[in-house]
């Protein structure tokens, strides 16, 4: 029988409500940098590569050829977050995206030449700073490309607006595009307001800096034996945006963490998770609360000796502010006395917490007994409780199998 874990976060309707863009829309310059965020030697020269790789791929999307490349590495979903590496599409020869066979199929469809973006974006680079051309950061360093709500806009004949993530803001004023003649799109200099209501109608790329993570294949499983087991199911965020849409730091979706850990057997504070696991949810899918699946354990043989376990949720970002969760945990030892151990785990993240709940082996034994037969139990779509720190935030507990 399947184990899911479906996580459902409720939170009030606000899709273009901006808590990181401040007292007013980033300021009306397109490829601004904001000396807030862009601080040290290396942020600026962080900046300066982003806006380089901006007005490179400016000036190179003119031909769509180009433009159906980048489209076409997106859509593998190697990376997570709709994303693909400049150093993937710099080194098509040897990178494993362009080895996929969902590349190699739209590439055949869409009349894609692998290495197109080479060859135009190296040219380019050239043009605009020689200097530069010898860099070999863009070749092998952390710049990327974002391309969301690209399911709904990619199959359009579209040159993306490019926007430079040097802000931290949900929304950005940049240059629309400029096509080439005599199919000219905008006049030069035009601008636009971006945000996630322009991203769901047109394609809009954002450069960015600092790496994107390989994409967790779902992988159901199955149960063995009479061991419980314990996976994640479903993830779904309704309405709501944990991360800003053009971020020098962290942008995109939501990079939900779900950390396990037991009680200590010596009584000894625990102070880490036993296991992690990630679920990305895209913009798209939280803007329009799709579910979206994870397929991957937390727990695959839970004793009887730990009655309880911990299962915390967060939302992970690469930020110095510090959440904790704590509480106490127990184990109980071959004599049958019961050990109780505290906890106190750290995590990065900007936003409240959004569960720190100690589920009972004995409840979740009860909810498969009582529900785990049920096409909805089945599907994911169990029943659903209020979050211990998040006050708007509702789930469904862990399902066990055997």
């Amino acid at each position: 029988m399947v184990a899911y874990l479906l996580l459902v976060i409720l939170l009030p309707f606000s899709c273009n409500e901006s808590q990181f863009s401040g007292e007013e829309t980033i300021k009306k310059t397109p490829d601004f940098i904001d000396p807030a965020v862009v601080i040290t030697d290396d942020d600026k020269l962080k900046a300066e590569r982003i806006h380089t790789v901006t007005k490179v791929l400016r000036e190179i999307y003119r031909n769509r050829s180009v433009v159906e490349e980048v489209n076409a590495a997106v859509a593998t979903g190697y990376y997570v977050d709709e994303t693909i590496m400049l150093k993937d599409l710099l080194n098509p020869e040897t990178s494993p995206v362009y080895q996929m066979e969902s590349f190699k199929e739209r590439a055949r469809a869409r009349g894609v030449q692998a290495g197109l973006f080479k060859q135009y974006f190296e040219e380019a680079l050239g043009n605009q700073n020689a200097r530069q051309m010898n860099d070999d950061y863009f070749y092998n360093g952390d710049i990327y490309i974002y391309f969301p709500y690209h399911e709904q806009t990619s199959g359009y004949n579209q040159i993306p607006v490019v926007v430079p993530a040097t802000v931290e803001a949900d929304e950005a004023w940049a240059y629309q595009p400029y096509g080439p003649e005599p199919d000219i799109i905008n006049p030069p200099g035009h601008m636009t307001l971006v945000n996630d209501n322009y991203a769901e109608l047109y394609q809009t790329h954002v450069v960015g800096d600092g790496g994107v993570e390989i994409y967790p294949q779902a992988n159901q499983q199955n149960c063995q034996g009479n061991s419980l087991k314990v996976s994640a199911g479903y993830v779904k965020i309704y309405y709501h945006q944990y991360d800003p849409f053009v971020s020098f730091n962290d942008g995109g979706g939501a990079e939900i963490r779900i950390g396990l850990a037991r009680g200590s057997q010596n009584g000894s504070t625990v102070t880490s998770f036993e296991k992690q696991i990630q679920v990305y949810v895209r913009r798209r899918n939280a803007r329009n609360a799709i579910w979206t699946e994870a397929w991957e354990d937390l727990e695959t043989s839970w004793s009887t000796a730990y009655p309880r376990l911990l299962f915390a949720v967060y939302e992970k970002d690469p930020t110095h502010d510090i959440k904790t969760f704590t509480g106490t945990l127990e184990w109980i030892n071959l004599a049958g006395q019961t050990i109780t151990s505290n906890y106190s785990i750290n995590v990065r993240t900007r936003n409240t917490l959004i569960s720190n709940d100690r589920w009972l082996r004995s409840y979740l034994v009860s909810l498969q007994s009582q529900f785990g037969n049920t096409p909805e139990y089945i599907l994911g779509y169990g029943p659903s409780w209020t979050g211990s720190i998040h006050s708007v935030t509702r789930y469904s507990l862990p399902l066990s199998c055997y």
